[in-house]
């Protein structure tokens, strides 16, 4: 082989190694990005269940503040997740406006309900009671649920009307049904006599 032949042949091998290595470097990059998302996802399907799936009432006070429902899932998660996000990053009144003008986009009155209990869990978070006691009784109008009763029931506690708080905690209880567990009744048993006494 000639001297010149030999040097297109290295020239190309190198060429090809080149383009090799830059196909390996791009495929190390996807991979990494996959990785990366696949984490995401994995992360945010356990944050995901933490805020919406394993919901422990109200009552008994959790690590997160912000508690919210899970009826909306399937139809409007990125609004509740934008919510959560505003909410817990401390942006209350961001997180307000986007649950206002959710509601204002939704006639079901089933689906107004659980927004104004989101609306509710923001204001009791931020300290805002007298608030969070119209919005929850803005969703018990609508939808009485558990929630409903419970976001009342809290925010007249923190006003001081336990009369108030009284009825809705043992509203509350009667609402009450599985997945919540015994636990969540004794804590609620435990609120009532705490109240009564």
């Amino acid at each position: 082989m000639s001297e010149h032949k030999r040097a297109n042949v290295a020239s190309t091998a190198g060429v090809g190694l080149s383009i090799n290595s830059g196909s390996k470097s791009k495929l190390r990059i996807r991979v990494l990005s996959l990785m990366l998302v696949v984490l995401l996802v994995l992360f945010g399907a356990g944050w995901l269940t933490d805020k919406y799936i394993r919901r422990t009432s109200p009552t008994t006070k959790s690590s997160s503040k912000v508690t919210f429902n899970s009826a909306l899932l399937g139809t409007n998660g990125g609004i509740h997740a934008q919510a959560t996000g505003m909410a817990t990053s401390g942006n209350t009144a961001g997180a307000q406006q986007l649950l206002s003008q959710a509601l204002s986009q939704t006639t079901d009155k089933a689906q107004q309900a659980v927004l104004y209990e989101e609306k509710a869990g923001v204001a009791y978070n931020a300290g805002d009671y007298s608030q969070c006691l119209q919005y929850a009784q803005q969703a018990e109008s609508l939808n009485p649920t558990a929630n409903s009763a419970n976001w009342i029931a809290q925010s007249a506690e923190a006003l001081g009307n336990k009369q108030l708080a009284l009825t809705y905690y043992r509203l509350e209880l009667q609402r009450l049904k599985p997945p919540y567990g015994p636990g969540d009744q004794a804590t609620l048993q435990a609120k009532i006599q705490e109240l009564e006494g």
